[in-house]
């Protein structure tokens, strides 16, 4: 005999209140260790800042790529909820300076991050602003950060 339940999946179900706790410490260790490191940062660190220990990062995200994805999703999310806020208002775009950081010290994977924004229905024109201080400070690193920034970019030019 078959019988049907209304049990959602495991990855469905909402998250106890403690666990959603966690999790949202987690991510916001990892926005400033991703903000202040790139990717180089450490889920030790990450885990240490947020208050819990390293499997409970592990439990939510497997990797730092799930946990990148994460951060990115919730930023585009906020994007949406913003652009549907602009979309109430007479004049859709008179909403100020919007500005978007997706820090990395050059370890940015931005093939895979532009086709998530475009998979994700992004049609727009994407402006990369060349502004990383390590990059910085004397006409001749700015130089090798922009070449750099041109063969990392190169590949996603459309003219």
């Amino acid at each position: 005999m078959t019988t049907v339940t209304d049990k959602k999946p495991a990855a469905a179900r909402s998250l106890r209140a403690d666990a959603r706790r966690n999790r949202e410490a987690v991510l916001e260790a990892a926005r400033q260790a991703f903000a202040d490191e790139g990717f180089i940062c450490q889920m030790d660190d990450i885990a240490r800042t947020a208050g819990v220990g390293v499997g409970t990062v592990y439990r939510h995200f497997p990797n730092k790529e799930a946990l990148l994805d994460a951060l990115v999703a919730a930023r585009f999310e906020l994007l949406a909820e913003e652009t549907a806020k602009a979309l109430e208002r007479d004049d859709p775009w008179d909403v100020g300076w919007w500005r978007y950081r997706v820090p990395g010290l050059g370890q940015v994977d931005w093939v895979r991050l532009v086709d998530a924004m475009y998979e994700g229905g992004f049609d727009g024109v994407l402006s990369v602003e060349h502004e990383d201080p390590v990059w910085g400070g004397t006409e001749e690193r700015v130089e090798a950060g922009l070449e750099v920034a041109r063969r990392t970019l190169r590949p996603l030019l459309v003219r």
